[in-house]
C-alpha cells in the first residue's frame, strides 16, 4: 500500500467511526427514555386514555375502580393502576 491508499483508508475509517458514534448516541437516547411504569398520570390523563369524563374518573376512583396515590399535593395514578383500570373496561 502506498501513502495515498493509507490516507484514503484512514479517512474511510474515521467516517465509519463517526457514523457508529452517531448510531450509539441514538441508541443511548432510546434506552434512556423515562420508564413508563414509573410515570404518574393525572385525572385528565386517565380520562383521555379511557375516553371518559374527568368526573367519571373521579367517581370511579372514589368507588375503588382505580387507585390513586399522593406523590405531591395532587392525586396521581400509577402506570400499573391505569393499565389495570383500562383492561377492566
Amino acid at each position: 500500500m502506498n501513502q495515498q491508499q493509507l490516507t484514503n483508508a484512514i479517512v474511510e475509517l474515521k467516517a465509519e467511526n463517526n457514523q457508529l458514534r452517531q448510531e450509539v448516541d441514538a441508541l443511548k437516547k432510546h434506552l434512556t427514555r423515562p420508564d413508563l411504569t414509573r410515570q404518574m398520570f393525572s385525572y385528565e390523563d386517565v380520562a383521555m386514555m379511557s375516553d371518559k369524563n374527568v368526573r367519571t374518573i373521579k367517581r370511579l376512583e372514589k368507588e375503588g375502580a382505580i387507585r390513586a396515590k399522593y406523590p405531591a399535593a395532587k392525586k396521581r395514578f400509577t402506570f400499573i393502576a391505569v393499565e389495570n383500570f383500562l383492561r377492566g373496561l
